[in-house]
């Protein structure tokens, strides 16, 4: 799983307000953090694409500006690219939480 650094933010501050009860997650996922600002879900038959809603500060994905979900085996393939290209490119997540969150390790 790619994750964005605001969206490990958030988790944290979650969890730190009591909305959570555990902040790790099940250790059979992989997380890593990316610089990304849409959201891709790549399955065995589909592919979603959210781009997020762009206001005057910054991109957010609460809101979605348009959503792309297609079945083929091309969209899903370049799904599956899009996520090997990501996840290269993208850090390792305990470095961060190190670093910004050594509270709550």
């Amino acid at each position: 799983m790619l994750v964005t650094h605001e969206a490990t933010d958030i988790s944290v501050q979650r969890y730190r307000e009591g909305h959570r009860e555990q902040l790790k997650d099940p250790p059979e996922i992989q997380m890593r953090l990316t610089r990304c600002q849409f959201a891709t879900v790549v399955g065995e038959e589909f592919v979603l694409f959210g781009l997020p809603t762009v206001d005057a500060d910054e991109p957010t994905l609460s809101d979605t500006s348009a959503t792309l979900v297609s079945e083929t085996e091309s969209a899903v393939e370049w799904g599956r690219e899009l996520f090997e290209y990501l996840w290269e490119r993208s850090d390792p997540m305990e470095p961060y939480m190190a670093d910004n969150h050594a509270d709550v390790l």
